[in-house]
Order: structure tokens, then C-alpha cells, then sequence
């Protein structure tokens, strides 16, 4: 096992930085590997804010590898049998659904990069034969989520893009629902509510070298709903473990998706930006927001834009960017429009009231 413990100049002050313990001959490396890092890492003066020198040249020359192993770790046993734990049982908690960590190779660097490990999860978890533990089925994609909206979250999470994460068929429910514990051990990922617009897609959005137009889109829609995404961390220490990107990997921390399926609109959805929508829980108002809160309407209440804009967003870089498809019937959920509530606790219930479009109903026992 190696410690590692460095020092960089900051101002006139010198700070420890100090790193996980790694066993790093699992990712590769031979003792002499290890011996001539330790000997950079006592010779090499380097900025505070690189880390990439720190990492095993083994996996930073095999970016495939490094994906790899970290798409092997982010499988939870929740998510399926294959589970991460058993295979990497010195960063899981005890309970077997937490991951205390990333090890520190295969932290992502970059929002990108956590967009390429979450990728290689998906593509491990849709194989044939590999069940999901809520209700034993496959792992089929429903949709994606956008997180990270409005500029002022991005500018507190230093990026500069929203990001996205994948939603599967399993994590899609229709509104009354109610969350068992003993069912869905929901209570170990301490839920956070968001109340979003969600589209659902009437024609296919296929890859193509040039963008869609807002347009081409519009023609692509079916419809919207009132939803709630409830989003959880299932990194122990994500702030240090990689922090945002890290979440981006871990399928951008989403958890599920609950929609309002009786009332819809099925036009005028450049106007979404106008709607009201308030979060209750166990009565009381928590949160309150308009549609043109997932762009920026809380700094500008004039602003025009609103959910649409974030799907547009989000067709493009799915379609353009990443090459991946959109099909019939599958989702985007546009982004949070009230901010997040406090973590949900046994016995909360909670409304998402979206006036005219409807409202979402939630327990928790």
C-alpha cells in the first residue's frame, strides 16, 4: 500500500495535500512503477490545481482502462448483481449501497470524462442477461436528465456546460407513488426533490453531423409533464472524490423520476418558461419557482428562456456530441426549476404543484 503525501506553495504558505491510501498494483503498476513515482513525487514541484501527474501512468496512458475500471465500480448492487463491492471491497461501506470513494486514478477530471465513464457504465449495465434489483428486469433507457442549468450553479461548480445523466426504465414512475424503504432502501441515499419539466418524444432524434433545430425538435415532441426527480449521492465522499464530475459519472446522481401522466400540454411549449410551480411538503410551501428558473429566470425575471432551451441543449449533445440516439417514448427531463429540497426523511409527503399542467404526489414510509 503507498500513502502518498505532497506539498505545494501557496503564497507564503506550505500545505499538505494528502491522498487515500491506493493499492496501486491492482491498477497496473509494477514495484519499480511505483518506486519511480515516489521518487517524482519527492523531486517534482507542480501547481496545486494538476493532479494529473499524481495519477499511475498506466491508466493515464490507457484513458479505455481508466474508464473501464471506473464504470466496474460505479455498478451498485442496487442497480445490479454485478456489484462493484464484492469485486472492489476497500471502497465500499459496510451496507454494500455506498461507495465510500473513487480511487484517486480514476477520478474524472472533467465533465467530459464523466460523461465518457457514465457511458461505459450504461453499456455494461444494458448487456444481456443483467437484471436491475428493483424489480428484476433489464436495464433499458427511458431517458436523460440536465443538471446543472443556470449559470450561477455552474460558476459554484466551476463548469462551464450543464451536464446529464442517464434515467432507465426501472426509475420511471407515474404519480401517486409511494417509496418503501425495505423495498428500495431510499433512505440510505438521503433523496433531494427537484420539480422539473419533463418531454416525451413522439418521433426518433438519430445522430447526425449537424445540430437539430429548435424546429426539428418542436416536430419531435409529444408532450410534457409535471415531474419530480429525486436526485442522491451514492459517493460517500464526493467532495473529495472528484466532486461534480464524479457525479456526472455516477449517472449525474439521479435516482428517479416521477411524472404526472393524467394532465399534460401538447403545444405552446416555448411558453413553459411563464409557468409557476411550487414544492410542498408535508404541507408547508418549500420551495417556488417559474419555468424560466431553469435558465435563469431567478436572476432575470424577464428572461424568456425556459425548459425548451435545455432540451434543445440536451438533444444536441446526445445526437451531435456523443453520437447516442433518441427514441420514441423516451424523456428529457429539463432541469430544475425550484432548486433542491432538504434531504427526505421517513413519513414526508410531498406535492409538486405545477397549477394547470397538474400536480406530482410522493410518500415516503
Amino acid at each position: 500500500m503507498l500513502r502518498r503525501c505532497v506539498q505545494f506553495n501557496k503564497g507564503l504558505r506550505t500545505v499538505p495535500v494528502r491522498f487515500h491510501q491506493l493499492d496501486t498494483t491492482e491498477f497496473g503498476q509494477s514495484k519499480q512503477e511505483i518506486a519511480e513515482e515516489l521518487a517524482r513525487i519527492k523531486n517534482k514541484e507542480v501547481e496545486h490545481k494538476d493532479r494529473s501527474w499524481l495519477k499511475p501512468d498506466s491508466l493515464m496512458n490507457d484513458i479505455d482502462k481508466r474508464y473501464n475500471y471506473a464504470a466496474k465500480i460505479l455498478i451498485r448492487p442496487h442497480l445490479s448483481p454485478l456489484s462493484s463491492t464484492r469485486a472492489y471491497p476497500r471502497y465500499a461501506r459496510n451496507d454494500h449501497l455506498i461507495l465510500k470513494m473513487l480511487p484517486g486514478p480514476l477520478i474524472p477530471l472533467s465533465i467530459d470524462e464523466g460523461f465518457k465513464i457514465q457511458m461505459r457504465v450504461i453499456d455494461n449495465l444494458t448487456k444481456d442477461g443483467v437484471k436491475n434489483s428493483y424489480d428484476g428486469g433489464p436495464f433499458r433507457i427511458k431517458g436523460w436528465k440536465v443538471g446543472a442549468t443556470q449559470p450561477h450553479v455552474r460558476k459554484t461548480l466551476k463548469i462551464n456546460e450543464p451536464f446529464l445523466g442517464v434515467i432507465f426504465e426501472h426509475q420511471y414512475f407515474s404519480t401517486p407513488k409511494k417509496f418503501t424503504d425495505n423495498k428500495t432502501d431510499w433512505v440510505v441515499y438521503e433523496p433531494q426533490a427537484e420539480c422539473e419539466f419533463v418531454f416525451t418524444f413522439k418521433k426518433d432524434l438519430l445522430h447526425k453531423s449537424e445540430p437539430y433545430t429548435k424546429e426539428e425538435i418542436l416536430d419531435a415532441i409529444s408532450h410534457v409533464n409535471a415531474g419530480i426527480e429525486l436526485v442522491a449521492n451514492r459517493i460517500e465522499s464526493i467532495d473529495r472524490s472528484g466532486g461534480i464530475h464524479a457525479k456526472v459519472a455516477d449517472c449525474g446522481s439521479h435516482y428517479s423520476l416521477i411524472v404526472n401522466e393524467k394532465k399534460s400540454i401538447t403545444s405552446d411549449y416555448d411558453q413553459l418558461y411563464k409557468k409557476t410551480v411550487k414544492l410542498v411538503l408535508n404541507d408547508d410551501v418549500i420551495k417556488q419557482g417559474r419555468g424560466n428558473n431553469v435558465i435563469n429566470g431567478e436572476v432575470n425575471q424577464d428572461d424568456v428562456q425556459g425548459p425548451l432551451d435545455t432540451v434543445v441543449w440536451a438533444v444536441n449533445q446526445l445526437t451531435n456530441k456523443y453520437s447516442i440516439n433518441i427514441y420514441a417514448g423516451q424523456v428529457i427531463s429539463s432541469g430544475t426549476c425550484t432548486g433542491k429540497s432538504d434531504v427526505l426523511e421517513k413519513d414526508d409527503e410531498l406535492i409538486a404543484d405545477f397549477g394547470d399542467l397538474g400536480k406530482v404526489e410522493l410518500e415516503f414510509e
